[in-house]
């Protein structure tokens, strides 16, 4: 497991771990989140209340991802929103749910004992595994002639999405390239989209808080209409509230 784990790491790292790295999709973000602003301002109703932010906040999420991993707009905003797509969506939750419930289960009792469960598993399972495997192979198609340049790092300020550069770099095979996509995309949904709703619950019960995070974030923006990477960096009382809800 040792030499497994390294060389995902090794495949990982220079794309996911280097700040650098990461601030190259700061703008693909911002725009992802200038869709969801606008999206809660349609949905809030006169008592100020927005129906259903989890979905909302879940939509953000991935379609964030989506710009880091694949280069990709998924579509998430749209309306309506097209039945793969929606498919996807309505299936991290309830995945979520049922691997909770089967998180301390011996694997080999559920065909026997949770069959219910287990099926479900599969069936919601294959949906994220054959979502990520479209994906997988439209960018492969796409990708036949640019891999040379990509492994080179010769792309424009190395803004180059995960997937290509794993195809590029031929580190992981097809098979592993998928795992690495699955789990990244599954897993980065549920961690950001926690991230977000509880973070916001933390700032509307303590309200000085939010004027304070409130004032920060203008004063650092000024007349900008969008936070870049360095605008980011130095919002210290953004960092300590996220690190607070964790």
């Amino acid at each position: 497991q040792g030499e497994e784990w390294k060389k995902f790491r090794t495949a990982m790292d220079k794309k996911m771990m280097r700040p650098y790295e990461v601030s190259c999709y700061a703008d693909k973000i911002s725009d992802v989140g200038n869709h969801l602003i606008r999206t809660l301002n349609n949905c809030r109703g006169h008592d100020f209340i927005i129906p259903n932010i989890e979905r909302e906040i879940n939509k953000y999420a991935a379609e964030s991802l989506a710009a880091v991993l694949f280069g990709k707009n998924l579509g998430m905003f749209n309306d309506p929103i097209e039945p793969e797509i929606e498919q996807f969506l309505q299936s991290i939750p309830k995945l979520l749910l049922v691997v909770n419930d089967l998180l301390t289960i011996p694997p080999f009792m559920f065909k026997y004992i949770f069959t219910k469960q287990w099926k479900e598993l599969n069936k919601l399972a294959d949906i994220t595994l054959n979502f990520s495997s479209t994906i997988i192979q439209e960018k492969k198609k796409h990708l036949k002639n640019k891999l040379q340049s990509i492994a080179e790092g010769n792309q424009a300020n190395n803004r180059v999405d995960l997937l290509s550069y794993l195809f590029a770099t031929r580190i992981l095979s097809e098979t592993e390239i998928n795992i690495a996509i699955v789990d990244l995309l599954f897993g980065g949904i549920d961690i950001t989209t926690n991230a977000i709703l509880w973070t916001l619950y933390n700032l509307g019960k303590n309200p000085d808080i939010q004027d304070k995070l409130r004032n920060e974030v203008r004063n650092t923006m000024k007349d900008s209409k969008n936070p870049d990477a360095n605008q980011i960096e130095k919002m210290q009382y953004l960092r300590s509230c996220i690190k607070e809800t964790f």
